[in-house]
């Protein structure tokens, strides 16, 4: 029994650990001549792109053939009505459209960042319109490395929880 919780207890660190470091992935369908695709892929590379320095941006151009039916796979799984775009997909969260509101939604999804480095952030969201911008989270440092201190400090407890001191 001693064994198999201190088993269960490592399996879960090893987990957490490997969340905590796994970048952050994000798919964005769009089309050529979509404005409101412009603003959207202007504002993932120009501004999330330094805020989240582990974000995997993948972009699907729907209209090239060989993506229209991973684009309606996409529709499907995210249970939005209609093929419009731009459509961004972050982990089982979904979003259509590019309005004010959609960076709040985007840094939500995505979680707090990683490193922050504001003086490059504002310069590439200076160069968006106002209309495109909300205001960032505030990272105060590095949360992987939050993490990966939690991680030990709860096999600490459980190592000290779950293993008996030998009686002399």
């Amino acid at each position: 029994m001693k064994f198999s919780k201190i088993i269960l207890t490592s399996a879960g660190i090893a987990l957490f650990a490997t969340n905590a470091m796994a970048a952050r992935t994000m798919t964005l369908y769009y089309s050529p001549s979509c404005p409101h695709c412009h603003h959207a892929l202007d504002f993932v590379h120009k501004v999330l792109e330094a805020e989240y320095t582990d974000l995997k941006v993948e972009e699907v151009n729907v209209t090239e053939a060989a993506n229209r039916q991973r684009f309606m796979d996409a529709i499907k799984a995210c249970g939005v009505q209609g093929g419009y775009v731009p459509l961004v997909v972050i982990g089982d969260k979904c979003f259509q459209g590019f309005g004010e509101a959609t960076p709040v939604d985007y840094r939500g999804a995505l979680g707090a960042a990683d490193t922050q480095e504001e003086a490059v952030v504002e310069e590439e969201a200076a160069k968006l319109p106002d209309e495109q911008l909300a205001p960032a989270p505030k990272s105060t440092g590095n949360s992987t490395m939050l993490y990966i201190l939690l991680g030990l400090v709860v096999a600490a407890v459980g190592v000290l929880v779950f293993t008996k001191r030998k009686k002399k």
